[in-house]
């Protein structure tokens, strides 16, 4: 097949795929003008989850400050994570002057730094609350 021929045929292909995508979006579009009040009520159902979950999650991280219970209620956990917080050109000087980590492996100096933590780290710990899948009413 010669070049203008293919040109030809890819020509007549995009303007296929065109009105293919144009008749698919038409589609969309009534459909969703067809359905709004279905969309409107999913949106609603997911901000309402959304904010439950978020007022489970202060909730219980408020009383994990003040009792330190990682598991305030059925289905709701608080998971503590350790966090360095240091800059890459301190570490790499710390890892120099031990002569280990040198490419600065920020995983192996994290792991190193979390049983034998340099000065220039600050390590804190951030809880983050758990909600479990299967929730049972009670």
């Amino acid at each position: 097949m010669s070049l203008p021929e293919l040109v030809q045929q890819l020509a007549a292909a995009r303007q296929d795929a065109d009105l293919a995508a144009n008749a698919l979006r038409m589609e969309q579009e009534q459909f969703a003008e067809d359905h709004a009040d279905l969309f409107n009520r999913v949106e609603g159902a997911r901000k309402g989850v959304a904010d439950i979950e978020g007022a489970i999650r202060e909730t219980a991280l408020a009383h994990y400050a003040v009792d330190g219970n990682k598991k305030p209620s059925p289905g709701v956990g608080i998971r503590v994570s350790t966090k360095l917080d240091y800059t890459p050109a301190n570490a790499l000087a710390w890892a120099k002057e031990h002569s280990i980590a040198l490419s600065l492996d920020k995983r192996a100096f994290e792991k190193i730094a979390k049983v034998d933590t340099p000065e220039f780290v600050t390590v804190t710990e951030e809880p983050q609350a758990t909600i479990a899948r299967e929730l049972t009413s009670r």
